[in-house]
């Protein structure tokens, strides 16, 4: 059991040791004014790369919604041109609706365009 405590408080020592061991190396790393250590260095150039990587990023989405605004723009054009189709389809059944009925209407549009079938 003894030790089995000793080698606790060995360890804690060791562990606190260490720490410090750590510490002051990381203050002799600094360098002096006007310069940065290493870890100011490597964090400088991951964020260059981090801000290039964003900066790509931010191309691509802007290409995708560029793509994506055309295409939303080509299917709203298209939309358009159902609804004023199926206007005039309607429109049309109504007066197929008519002549079957024997109401017979007059066909003023087709001789508008056909004055010699009139």
């Amino acid at each position: 059991m003894d030790n089995f405590i000793y080698f606790y408080i060995f360890m804690i020592m060791a562990l606190f040791a260490y720490n410090i061991v750590a510490n002051v190396k990381e203050g002799l790393d600094s360098c002096g004014p006007g310069t940065t250590n290493k870890v100011e260095q490597q964090t400088t150039r991951c964020a260059a790369v981090n801000s290039q990587v964003q900066q790509s990023t931010l191309a691509n989405v802007q290409n995708k919604f560029d793509k994506l605004k055309k295409l939303f723009n080509n299917t709203q054009k298209q939309v358009s041109s159902v609804q004023e189709q199926a206007s005039k389809n309607m429109k049309n059944l109504k007066s197929l609706e008519k002549v079957a009925e024997g109401k017979g209407e007059t066909n003023k549009d087709a001789c508008k365009k056909y004055p010699e079938a009139c």
